[in-house]
């Protein structure tokens, strides 16, 4: 249920305010759903309120509130909520007659969240209610790209999926509840469907990614990460009309354009598929142009004079993308003498140096395109094949995108190169586990703890496998030794009460 309370001391106010929720239609967007605002005069009675919900366990979605009233302010109740720990996370949006300048410094002392001026219509509403949750989703996306910028770059060898799914599993939680004031907003949706994006849960995410370009069709992001969820969910033949109506509603789109020519070879239509690659390069090559900010006459430069490209890696992996496909075109269509001409090009435009090649393998792997990654990745070590540091790098990126198969080949191939690395054998025993070769995972976890006994994570990520495998008491004993040794890890903690709630399950009854 969504909790608003309306707090002003005329009963007009209150009355104008619970009309427009009424005509706001939630039950659109959320079937069932209808929003009946509680009414209060002082900011004594809502936080009175508010403490009520809060021992009941129903957090409070929003606050409206009047700027004056009768005990106070709207600001001074913004503050009292932003100073108790139990209500802070709750929205406070004003509605006064003037925005003055003390009042917009005081607002943004107390954390308010947006400032409506009277009178205001339904749209204007609307459209502060909107306003108020994208703000609030920005800033929720900004704090989770924070966290997992630390995770994927820390050093440390606790267990990379449970951390992952916490922060997906929290962000997702908060992105929700702000969705409820404003289901309406493509932001939170977005912010959602990269969520489960991350989470790879493709199939998850279409559907929202689905609604957004409809309504929204020149968002960029929502029609990359759509071509995303269709590469991951080997999705072709039966969308194929629906990418080919995106085309036309989007000819613009180099992503969109290449993707439909990737189906439209696949179904053998050689000739058509080679437009289709033409036309994406060509917009990969404008892209880049504007993107450095080069224009000559209204007209795009030439590739050659558009510098180094190496700053736009994201375009410059799918121009070099698209020329793979156009190639590989031109071979099927019998066009050999365009062959040459087009692998001259893009030797013009492929990755100079090594590191090159390793961000262009990790841009490939992170939009779907494993074997222009892989291809890429051979390219980065030919020089190297025994460069640690890329595969290493190469390694994770394979965990994060699920990809455990990939990954315990290269981290195997790390323990024939350095076989002292407790991170090395410990991803060997994540990748083996999620493999559902837990043998071979219990094998690599011994041999990390044979070098670090006090490793924590070792411990904890053992009794993962034992609990996967039944073998309850081992798994009670290593996720025992691991809170014992790091008393901060809350998920061994977690590990314990649900195995101990396992054993208790197991007991025969007496």
């Amino acid at each position: 249920m969504i909790r608003v309370i309306l707090v002003s001391p005329k009963a007009h106010e209150r009355r104008i305010l619970k009309d427009y929720f009424a005509r706001l239609e939630y039950e659109a967007f959320i079937p069932g759903e209808v929003i009946a605002p509680e009414e209060v005069d002082t900011q004594l009675e809502a936080i009175d309120l508010m403490a009520s919900f809060s021992r009941e366990g129903e957090p409070v979605h929003l606050i409206l509130c009047a700027e004056k009233l009768t005990d106070g302010s709207g600001v001074d109740l913004a503050r009292q909520i932003a100073s108790n720990l139990d209500l802070d996370e709750t929205p406070v949006i004003l509605f006064s007659k003037e925005m003055t300048a003390s009042l917009a410094a005081e607002v943004k002392e107390a954390g308010v969240k947006g400032v409506i001026i009277l009178p205001f219509s339904m749209e204007s509403f609307r459209d502060s209610l909107t306003e108020m949750v994208n703000e609030s989703v920005s800033i929720e996306d900004a704090a989770r790209r924070v966290e997992l910028k630390y995770v994927f770059e820390t050093e440390s060898n606790m267990e990379l999926e449970e951390r992952l799914r916490y922060i997906y599993s929290e962000s997702l939680s908060a992105i929700s509840d702000l969705q409820l004031l404003a289901p309406w907003s493509l932001s939170a949706t977005l912010s959602k469907a990269k969520i489960y994006c991350g989470q790879n849960e493709f199939k998850a995410a279409l559907p929202l990614l689905k609604t957004i370009v409809n309504h929204d069709r020149m968002d960029k992001m929502a029609h990359e990460l759509l071509m995303l969820c269709y590469k991951r969910l080997g999705k072709a033949y039966e969308d194929t009309d629906d990418l080919r109506l995106l085309v036309q509603q989007n000819p613009w789109s180099s992503a969109l354009n290449q993707r439909f020519g990737e189906i439209v070879m696949s179904e053998g239509n050689y000739d058509d598929s080679i437009i289709f690659f033409l036309k994406a390069i060509n917009l990969y090559k404008k892209s880049i142009v504007a993107h450095k900010g080069k224009r000559k006459n209204g007209q795009a430069e030439p590739l050659t004079q558009a510098g180094n490209l190496k700053e736009e890696m994201t375009i410059h992996s799918g121009l070099v993308s698209a020329y793979f496909n156009l190639i590989t075109a031109y071979k099927k269509a019998g066009k050999g003498p365009l062959v040459a001409a087009a692998l001259e090009e893009v030797s013009r435009i492929s990755p100079q140096t090594p590191a090159d090649w390793l961000a262009m393998f990790q841009t490939y792997l992170s939009s779907g395109d494993f074997a222009k990654a892989k291809y890429s990745f051979n390219k980065a070590i030919a020089n190297n094949p025994g460069n640690q540091e890329f595969i290493m790098a190469a390694a994770e990126s394979y965990i994060r995108q699920g990809n455990y198969g990939e990954a315990l080949e290269l981290f195997e191939k790390l323990a024939r190169l350095n076989a002292s690395d407790v991170r090395i054998y410990n991803f060997i025993g994540i990748c083996s586990r999620h493999l559902f070769k837990h043998l071979g995972a219990l094998n690599a976890y011994k041999k990390a703890l044979a070098i670090d006994p006090s490793d924590a994570s070792i411990h904890f990520n053992r009794g993962c496998a034992l609990e996967d495998m039944n073998r309850l008491d081992e798994a009670l004993t290593c996720f025992n030794e691991a809170a014992r040794l790091d008393p901060s890890l809350m998920i061994a903690g977690l590990a314990i009460n649900r195995v101990e709630n396992k054993m208790h399950i197991k007991e025969p009854a007496q």
